[in-house]
Formats: structure tokens, sequence, C-alpha cells
């Protein structure tokens, strides 16, 4: 009984923006429909703003194992680790503190 009443329901969904409004008509008696907002979703220059702070946060993470490197006497090592990471800049760095 309960599948024949929703084969005879029907659904339709209206999308503002980011607010879906749906209204079912016909079938069971439900409650009336929901408001939903997608608000928990990112905006481009908020997923931008993220993308920089995750790779500043990396740096970070790098220049420290290139200073411990560096401390522990090891230039090569830390030479060798910035140019796997692809941190020209730090490597570059790495050299030139070793070369003092």
């Amino acid at each position: 009984m309960i599948f024949l009443a929703l084969l005879l329901q029907s659904t339709s969904c209206t999308t503002y923006g980011n607010m879906t409004n749906c209204q079912t008509q016909g079938g069971l008696n439900l409650p009336p429909p929901v408001m939903q907002t997608d608000s928990g979703g990112l905006d481009g220059d908020a997923l931008q703003s993220l993308a920089a702070n995750v790779r500043t946060k990396k740096a970070r993470g790098r220049q420290k194992k290139v200073g411990k490197l560096i401390a522990a006497g090891d230039c090569q090592g830390a030479v060798a680790y910035a140019l796997d990471k692809g941190d020209l800049p730090l490597a570059d760095y790495a050299r030139s503190y070793c070369a003092r």
C-alpha cells in the first residue's frame, strides 16, 4: 500500500542560488517541504585562501627540516631534501648558508 502511495506522489524542486525548495504532492500525507540551504560550501576566494594556508604550512615544514639537517651538519642532505621537494629557493639558501 505504501509503495502505491509513493508511486502516486510527485516531487518538484526549484533552486535559486544556493537555496533549494522541494514540494511533494499526492501520495502520503507528508510534512511540509523543508527549505534547504547549502551554506557549508566554500566559494572561490575561500578555497584560494585555504590552499595558500596549506602551501605556507608545508613550506614552513620544509624550512624546519632543512634547518635541522644543516644544524646536524648534513648540508648535502639539506640541499638534496629541498631539491627533492621542488623548493629551489630553499635549496639555494641551504647551499649559500653551508658555503659560509
